[in-house]
């Protein structure tokens, strides 16, 4: 959140259009994303975590800058997490090729043991 201090913008109360433009961006990202389990959880991690700092900035008796400037750059950061987030999604696809975790080895273990048995 040091940007906003960094860039000395003066806001006044009735200036929201400085994180509304943000925000509007991070919604169009997340709706326009193809739907996935993946993809559904980096959206609902992204916007819990944008949402935890959020209220880290609501609820401050003093802040090192204007709110809607905090609250730009939160929106801002969350639309990086989840760029990135989306850039592993790639990783779900050993769990479709074919991959088993351990639960599911074990498992198989257990029911070869019972046939023997």
């Amino acid at each position: 959140m040091k940007q906003a201090v960094e860039t000395g913008e003066a806001v006044t109360c009735q200036q929201r259009d400085v994180y509304r433009k943000e925000l509007a961006e991070l919604v169009s990202l997340l709706k326009n994303t193809t739907s996935s389990s993946f993809a559904d959880f980096a959206k609902v991690v992204t916007l819990v975590t944008m949402n935890m700092r959020y209220e880290k900035v609501a609820f401050a008796s003093s802040l090192e800058a204007h709110p809607y400037l905090l609250t730009r750059d939160i929106i801002r950061e969350a639309r990086r997490q989840y760029r990135w987030l989306m850039d592993t999604e790639f990783i779900k696809g050993g769990v479709e090729a074919g991959y088993k975790g351990k639960s599911s080895i074990l498992k198989e273990k257990h029911r070869e043991l019972w046939q023997e048995i």
